[in-house]
């Protein structure tokens, strides 16, 4: 990401703009749409590295809970006759819940692919299971490989890649980082320094990080801009 641009009006991505572009079967995929339409064509979007790495380590995690979740499926769920997807993704919601946290995105993939999860619940045979599995790999493998794409700068998207960002923040914006750091968690402390960094390093007056993360990054907006110059925070749901 050079400062040709400088001037124009830049968006830098959080991941979960990221992983709505890119995931079919993602909540955030109409909002980044729309989002993108309100905020104008005249505008600069660009990803830190940070983020192209989070999006693919999210992509693998889900992949691997959607193999979980459809081995649980054919091995522990009580079927019926009628069984639905609804009764199916209950069933996940209720075996996974409590060690996943935020099991959403499962969910969401068993309403993309919901007829596979129940046909694994109607049968006993493990080429069914086998078959899931690589129905699995390849949905996810998809998302996997457009993110790859948007990080060369080569996908469907003018999306930039600011690629010089740093491991550690913590000397370079000793302060910055020490504010931020008990503020957010450590990613989305670090892909707000890369955002600061690349206002430092390429000269930009001001960058807009836009976000669908509202209870820890837009509530917090005003501490966040008054500690990063340069940096304004962008909620993506006022767009939608």
């Amino acid at each position: 990401m050079s400062d040709a641009t400088a001037d124009s009006p830049t968006d830098f991505w959080d991941t979960n703009l990221l992983l709505g572009y890119t995931v079919d079967w993602d909540d955030f995929g109409q909002p980044v749409d729309t989002c993108r339409q309100e905020r104008g064509s005249n505008r600069e979007m660009a990803a830190s590295t940070r983020a192209f790495e989070e999006a693919k380590s999210v992509v693998e995690k889900q992949r691997r809970r959607a193999r979980q979740a459809a081995d649980r499926v054919f091995e522990q769920f009580d079927s019926g006759r009628h069984d639905t997807v609804a009764d199916v993704k209950q069933f996940v919601y209720g075996e996974f819940a409590d060690d996943w946290g935020k099991v959403g995105p499962v969910l969401e993939y068993i309403d993309h692919h919901g007829d596979a999860f129940v046909g694994l619940a109607q049968t006993d045979a493990q080429r069914a299971l086998r078959s899931t599995f690589e129905e699995i790999d390849e949905d996810f493998g998809g998302p996997l490989k457009t993110v790859q794409r948007l990080k060369r700068e080569n996908g469907s998207l003018a999306l930039r890649h600011f690629g010089e960002v740093l491991d550690s923040y913590e000397a370079t914006y000793s302060r910055k980082h020490q504010r931020l750091d008990g503020l957010l968690d450590e990613m989305d402390r670090d892909l707000l320094l890369d955002t600061h960094h690349a206002v430092v390093v390429t000269a930009r007056q001001r960058v807009a990080f836009v976000t669908f993360d509202q209870n820890d990054i837009v509530d917090n907006r005003q501490t966040i801009e008054a500690c990063l110059r340069g940096v304004s925070v962008a909620d993506g749901w006022q767009f939608t």
